[in-house]
């Protein structure tokens, strides 16, 4: 556009910063240069960016300065706040809304739920004027997450009875409570119900269906869905499958699945190394251990070291 020496106007510099992230921290200066700092949108964008990449307090006086604040800069202003651990902050600015809606709702919810005060976000949920589907996988995922396998499967039997229809998310954030809880039986009747809701499985769905049937005994399930995933296979998919297979005890299967991993992370190294340790088999955990000092990429940690000793 500048080469062919036309001057984009303001509505372009909000679409130009949302795309260009952290890098459009450059962009900010040459608004003020246009005299685009004036418009409310291009002033929302910028104070998102702050928001989202820092410094926050930047995003706090651009969020200050404005006489015309919207109820999307507020809830900007509140993620912002979380997303940089100052819950006191996200908490007054909640408090000073004169208006909110269920994106300002929903971000106390993730908000709390971020740094395990699940009460708080329990309570910001139960208080909520409307829900959405995202609110509702909000305080799902902050269970899940946090471990409250019964909470989580609670909410969504609620979520069932509200008529609500789950998707993708919340089949990841409810699958990956019954992983934590490795209960065959609940695993089961969860992905008859996914299917039942015609809920597409996508890579990250799968994922996390492949933790759950690999952490409920469930191998060969789980080397489906290993298969299945093909080229979408990462780290986290090759871990769960090894460790299943360390469980109990069957180390060529775990080995050959840890040879085939094409990027090996300290957790692939610390997974294959305590099978080794905690099957017996002392000799070969030290000898992947030298291994594992000797790569170039990876380097053992505290837990390499507690196996090992």
């Amino acid at each position: 556009m500048q080469n062919c020496d036309v001057k984009p106007d303001a509505f372009v510099y909000p679409i130009l910063i949302k795309s260009a992230g952290k890098a459009a921290l450059v962009v900010h200066a040459r608004v003020m240069r246009l005299g685009h700092d004036c418009d409310r949108f291009v002033r929302h964008a910028i104070m998102d960016m702050y928001a989202k990449y820092g410094p926050i307090e930047v995003a706090r006086e651009l969020f200050d300065e404005k006489c015309d604040s919207t109820v999307a800069d507020a809830n900007s202003m509140i993620s912002g706040c979380w997303n940089w651990g100052n819950e006191v902050e996200a908490r007054q600015l909640f408090d000073l809304m004169p208006e909110k809606n269920v994106i300002t709702w929903t971000a106390m919810v993730s908000g709390y739920s971020k740094i395990k005060d699940l009460d708080s976000a329990r309570r910001y949920f139960n208080e909520m004027p409307e829900r959405s589907i995202v609110s509702w996988n909000a305080m799902l995922s902050g269970y899940a997450q946090n471990g409250f396998a019964e909470a989580a499967t609670g909410l969504f039997n609620e979520m069932m009875n509200a008529g609500l229809q789950p998707n993708e998310t919340t089949g990841v954030a409810v699958i990956s409570s019954c992983s934590s809880r490795g209960d065959p039986f609940l695993a089961e009747s969860l992905v008859k119900m996914l299917d039942e809701k015609c809920i597409h499985l996508n890579y990250f769905v799968k994922t996390t269906l492949l933790d759950m049937y690999a952490k409920c005994g469930s191998l060969a399930t789980a080397r489906n869905f290993l298969d299945e995933l093909g080229a979408y296979r990462n780290s986290v998919t090759w871990n769960a499958m090894m460790s299943a297979c360390t469980r109990i005890g069957d180390l060529t299967s775990a080995r050959e699945l840890f040879d085939r991993i094409p990027e090996k992370n300290v957790v692939s190294w610390n997974s294959m190394i305590a099978g080794y340790a905690q099957n017996g088999q002392l000799t070969m955990a030290i000898e992947l251990f030298k291994e594992m000092i000797a790569t170039k990429d990876i380097k053992p940690d505290e837990v390499s070291r507690d196996i090992i000793l």
